[in-house]
């Protein structure tokens, strides 16, 4: 006896199949990475699992210094500029092909992941999802990389007009002369920590007094440099052409300024959406659609 069924199959690619996910932002696709150019820089972002120490602190800055320097030039992997934020990484690197990409980048982010690890005494996972990598291919583009960069935490309220000590800033040499701001008030008179043969940003053993300053921007001038010069025509001399970045570019000030009044809190205004009537299908014996609240057409 046979039959033939004309019925969907299970199975197959089709709208909602697979696994839910889980996260509660948007992950990065995982697909092969696409070839990459020499000559374009690459922004990379990365974000580090909800619920873990914040990485703007004392004890992260020495560690996250030491690996950033460690994985800074690997297999062609270049980091050229980077700012730690308090969940989130940005990076700005150089990289021949998409094969040096991929090795660069899981070597400085294992670094930094285990660093991490054992400092906060645990195991486990520390970033959240795939790297996001975009690369800039105009002078403008990579000029305002740079400026997103180096002052993302002031998109975050967390710097005011200085250079940031979470950053590649107190290294950077594109800045207008004679407009640099002074190190963050407070930490300008931080020592430099007490460095030891092959691993100068060490944290301090379990038991160890943990009362650290974070190192100020002069402080960081002093020590040896974490990222490496820029190669490409883009990012080493051609942004230049539009002008040297003002220590102030980044948020409008006016908006920076009202964020760090006391008392002052941001309100998100709300869009006007339009509420459609809600609609319900009649029986198709009638054919048409009945709106709620109105009697079906006969």
């Amino acid at each position: 006896m046979s039959s033939s069924w004309e019925g969907p199959d299970w199975g197959g690619r089709r709208r909602g199949a697979g696994r839910r996910r889980v996260a509660l932002r948007r992950l990065v696709p995982h697909r092969r990475r696409p070839e990459r150019a020499h000559w374009q820089p690459l922004h990379l972002t990365t974000r580090i699992v909800a619920g873990l120490p914040e990485l703007r602190e004392p004890r992260a800055q020495r560690v996250l210094l030491t690996k950033l320097r460690e994985g800074s030039a690997r297999f062609g992997f270049r980091l050229i500029e980077y700012s730690v934020q308090s969940t989130h990484f940005h990076l700005l690197v150089e990289v021949p092909n998409r094969v040096a990409l991929t090795r660069g980048a899981k070597g400085l982010f294992v670094r930094l992941a285990k660093a991490l690890n054992k400092l906060w005494g645990r195991k486990g996972r520390v970033f959240a999802d795939r790297f996001h990598a975009a690369a800039k291919s105009t002078r403008r583009a990579v000029r305002n990389a740079l400026v997103y960069v180096l002052h993302n935490a002031r998109k975050h309220g967390r710097l005011g007009r200085e250079l940031d000590p979470f950053s590649s800033s107190p290294w950077f040499d594109g800045y207008r002369s004679g407009r640099a701001r002074g190190p963050l008030a407070g930490l300008a008179q931080a020592p430099p920590l007490q460095r030891e043969p092959r691993a100068p940003f060490s944290a301090p053993a379990r038991g160890a007094s943990r009362s650290l300053d974070c190192l100020g921007v002069e402080a960081l001038r002093a020590l040896p440099r974490v990222t490496r010069p820029a190669r490409s025509w883009l990012l080493s001399r051609g942004w230049r052409s539009l002008g040297l970045i003002d220590p102030d570019e980044g948020p409008s000030m006016h908006e920076l300024e009202a964020w760090m009044r006391p008392g002052w809190r941001r309100v998100r205004a709300v869009p006007q959406v339009r509420i459609a009537p809600q609609v319900r299908m009649a029986p198709q014996i009638r054919g048409k659609a009945q709106v709620r609240g109105e009697p079906a057409a006969s």
